[in-house]
């Protein structure tokens, strides 16, 4: 198996998706504040929570989310939240699940 089948492999499955994106929030976690860090773990939660239930994409349903949240809150990408934005952002959350329910 060369590197690009094994790539191909690991990228379909879940749980090594979501480590490898535990290693990018620890590594962006020195310049996120405990309040943003909480908000998108929360969003992480859910969105595996989601993706298990409805067999869905992981990534199909955080980038719905995720677009939502980067326009109400004009937002380049969500590595420019703020601790004054993560209210908004949680309520605009909040109302998503709903949607989604």
């Amino acid at each position: 198996m060369d590197r690009q089948q094994l790539l191909s492999l690991l990228s379909n499955d879940p749980d090594v998706i979501e480590a490898v994106r535990e290693i990018a929030r620890d590594t962006r976690s020195s310049r996120e504040t405990m309040a943003v860090r909480t908000f998108k773990r929360d969003v992480a939660k859910w969105t595996k929570e989601m993706a298990a239930e409805t067999h869905t994409n992981f990534t199909a349903i955080q980038n719905g989310l995720y677009g939502v949240l980067r326009t109400k809150l004009k937002l380049k990408s969500m590595n420019g939240l703020t601790d004054d934005q993560v209210p908004e952002a949680r309520e605009l959350f909040n109302q998503y699940k709903q949607f989604m329910a």
